[in-house]
């Protein structure tokens, strides 16, 4: 659970820190650059308080196949902003049962929907 846990953590820190560097430059004051800002957060926090529950239950119940379902409600919440990720939710479900497959397709997806265009 560590390999999950601390990349996270660090990850979390790094952008906490940032924001909190560049919060006084704001790149946009208009009503789309809120509504879009606005957007994002809330995904983001949404994605926060998904983790907290997966890890849990997987850590009652003993069964950590249930953490493999957040990387796929993740993506679908990112195939509000692009088709390519609710590609990936569907593959990732259907591949839920064979570990290493999943983590390819999952690396794959990463690279592919987020990497890639960026």
């Amino acid at each position: 659970m560590l390999i999950g846990i601390v990349p996270t953590a660090l990850f979390m820190a790094v952008i906490f820190y940032q924001g909190w560097r560049k919060r006084i430059r704001s790149a946009g004051a208009g009503t789309t650059s809120r509504a879009v800002k606005a957007a994002f957060t809330e995904a983001g926090i949404a994605t926060i308080v998904m983790a907290l529950v997966f890890g849990w239950v997987a850590y009652q119940r003993q069964d950590w196949s249930i953490w493999f379902l957040y990387p796929v409600v993740v993506c679908a919440l990112q195939g509000a902003t692009a088709i390519g990720w609710f590609a990936a939710a569907a593959c990732l479900g259907l591949l839920i049962d064979q570990t290493q497959t999943y983590l390819l397709a999952l690396g794959v997806a990463l690279i592919i929907c987020m990497a890639l265009p960026g």
